[in-house]
């Protein structure tokens, strides 16, 4: 059996909303006679970030946990030090808002690799009567261990928490980071040089303008290969003709995925590679990327160097990640987010009550219809490991779970928490409570030890829509919990923000747009260094 490092299970909802809270009242692995609490800790993450609290130890016998859509709360069973394979027995007290009405429930969860999250729904009975069914969702979290490489590993990063105090003196800047390589398509606007997004060449292009970090978005094949792409989903469709003697042409859909759910078809996750080479190959300009095979990295490329063909072969789509390693110098480091899909089971449980659907056990979630989420997060790990050689690597993911999973198998990464913080009006996020605000989502980092976040610059007034005072106390949040903190989105690949964020000491903007920022950015740099020297 292999051996698990946690389980969190969250509190997510009851039918009739009766029982509104509950606590732990024993807790036993396996055959165990002590109970396990040295290992827990309660938390409860709120859409109020004043009622967001965790507490470890002992202060479980007084703690209740709320029961509520308003807040992710429940317990988590960890120990880092050793690995647990025993079975999980829990009993739980659950009471009304009151303390009129007790109630007592138990199950037990076993352990299993192939089956790390499912859903709870427990049928609940008062002694005055009262009937209620109570959901729960648990997530089994599993150790990992790098694989022995004979080449380099990845590089230790140690980033800085966002810190109001160095303003005055501080002579760092935030990370440019090149969004998608050399910025997404989507946010050009049709301004600049639009390179392919999530392609090596767009990457090369990134580390010629200068750039130290790159974003890429990681996805996985049916055969467990990491390709890079920004969509769930690989549409390949045909152009219309202009006369029916042309050649029939195809482009590869970059359309928004919209909710990714069970019905979703074209999944990248049901595609073997060779059944995604093959669509490629209907591309017109592609013939579908062939493996790479190289044990020493490029040199870096600068200015001086031809610049990255567009239309070759390193512009081709969906790259394999370790690709993307082999053809990027390691002073290239990479943001790589995890393409899971935001959707949890607050957001499924909150639809069906809302719709007066019946919940049960077996209501279909990413972990069934996409991706088991232990073994997601060690393909990509496995990737990073082997191949990616001596650089920076730092791990994101909108899905909140994702992050925790990442955190608690591994702490030489550091992970962020992606969430726009409920903008513009994200109804299809903000049924999780964790992305309902953005203080809500700097609740969820801080309490999960997460190194920090990642979020719309509209926050910090990249569009000019926000209070100055309210950035202000964004900031004091950020500080406070000690967290770092990246910007991506409508205004951020301006010179004018990157000047704000250097004033708010933001750890890094991820920029779109890449060749005309870059050109501004050194036209500021020569400015500035023009206006020391006049003043010595």
């Amino acid at each position: 059996m292999k051996s698990y490092v946690a389980v969190v299970i969250y509190s997510v909802n009851s039918k009739n909303s009766v029982f509104q809270k509950m606590r732990v009242r024993s807790l036993k692995m396996g055959i165990e006679k002590d109970d396990a609490f040295d290992k827990l800790m309660l938390f409860s993450c709120s859409v109020d970030p004043s009622l967001s609290w965790s507490v470890e130890g002992s202060s479980y016998k007084e703690r209740w946990i709320p029961v509520t859509p308003h807040a992710a709360s429940g317990f988590l069973v960890s120990d880092r030090n050793s690995s647990m394979s025993s079975t999980l027995s829990v009993d739980l007290e659950l009471g009304t808002v009151s303390g009129s009405e007790k109630s007592c429930v138990s199950f037990t969860l076993r352990p299993d690799y192939h089956d790390d999250q499912g859903l709870l729904c427990l049928p609940v009975s008062s002694v005055g009567g009262i009937l209620d069914e109570i959901y729960l969702y648990y997530l089994f979290i599993f150790g990992y261990k790098p694989l022995h490489t004979d080449h380099r590993t990845p590089l230790y990063l140690c980033l800085p928490p966002v810190n109001s105090s160095l303003h005055k003196n501080a002579t760092s800047q935030p990370i440019i980071v090149g969004h998608a390589g050399a910025g997404v398509k989507r946010a050009h606007h049709g301004k600049g040089l639009e390179w392919p997004e999530n392609t090596i060449c767009a990457f090369r292009r990134a580390e010629q303008l200068g750039v130290t970090m790159v974003e890429c978005d990681a996805n996985i094949t049916k055969d467990s290969e990491v390709v890079l792409h920004h969509n769930f989903t690989l549409r390949v469709c045909e152009q219309p003709r202009r006369s029916e003697n042309d050649p029939p042409a195809f482009i590869l859909e970059h359309k928004n995925d919209g909710v990714v759910n069970e019905n979703s078809t074209d999944l990248i996750v049901n595609y073997h590679l060779s059944g995604i080479r093959n669509l490629l190959r209907k591309v017109s300009g592609t013939i579908g990327n062939t493996n790479i095979i190289q044990s020493q990295y490029p040199s870096p490329l600068t200015m001086s160097d031809p610049i990255p063909n567009i239309h070759g072969k390193e512009a081709e789509p969906i790259p394999l990640l370790k690709d993307a390693f082999y053809q990027t110098s390691t002073n290239l480091s990479f943001n790589v987010e995890l393409k899971y899909p935001i959707e949890t089971p607050y957001n499924l449980i909150a639809e069906a009550l809302i719709k007066h659907k019946p919940v049960e056990s077996s209501l279909p979630t990413p972990s069934s219809y996409f991706y088991k989420i232990n073994k997601f997060c060690d393909t990509i790990l496995d990737t990073i490991w082997l191949h990616a050689g001596p650089r920076y690597v730092i791990l994101s993911s909108f899905n909140p779970d994702v992050c925790l999973a990442l955190r608690l198998k591994q702490s030489f990464f550091p992970v962020f928490f992606i969430s726009r913080g409920g903008y513009p009006n994200d109804s299809s996020h903000k049924s999780d409570p964790r992305h309902h605000n953005i203080f809500s989502a700097i609740s969820w980092a801080h309490i999960m030890n997460l190194n920090g976040i990642v979020t719309v610059g509209y926050h910090f007034g990249s569009t000019n829509d926000v209070d100055e005072r309210q950035i202000k106390y964004l900031e004091a949040d950020l500080e406070s919990k000690q967290l770092s903190c990246f910007v991506y989105g409508d205004g951020v690949s301006e010179i004018r923000f990157y000047r704000k964020a250097s004033q708010l000491n933001l750890t890094g903007v991820i920029v779109d747009r890449l060749d005309e920022f870059m050109h501004m950015y050194h036209e500021q740099c020569k400015t500035s260094t023009q206006l020391e020297s006049s003043n010595l």
